[in-house]
């Protein structure tokens, strides 16, 4: 083998691959990877932002909670402070 030649891997026979060069295949292994890489990192970035979409609309809920709170405080307070008056409803 001349200096500064690679000399092909042994393909197994099951794999039912016949190449002297084994540079395509890998080339399209590799290819195949990368697809892979790209629609994992989109379903990440999809994951991401459905979370931060959930997270602000509980933050919502319980900023909408805490005055719903604050408001049944101050309903209780006035209906504390106002004198019965016979018949009222």
């Amino acid at each position: 083998m001349a200096a500064g030649t690679i000399s092909p891997l042994p393909v197994p026979a099951r794999w039912g691959v016949v190449a002297a060069d084994p540079l395509p295949v890998f080339a399209s292994v590799f290819q195949g990877f990368m697809e892979l890489h790209r629609e994992l990192s989109a379903e990440k970035d999809r994951t991401l932002d459905l979370t931060r979409g959930l997270m602000e609309r509980r933050q919502e809920v319980a900023e909408l909670q805490s005055y719903v709170r604050l408001l049944e405080e101050k309903l209780a307070e006035a209906s504390a402070r106002r004198p019965d008056v016979e018949g009222w409803r």
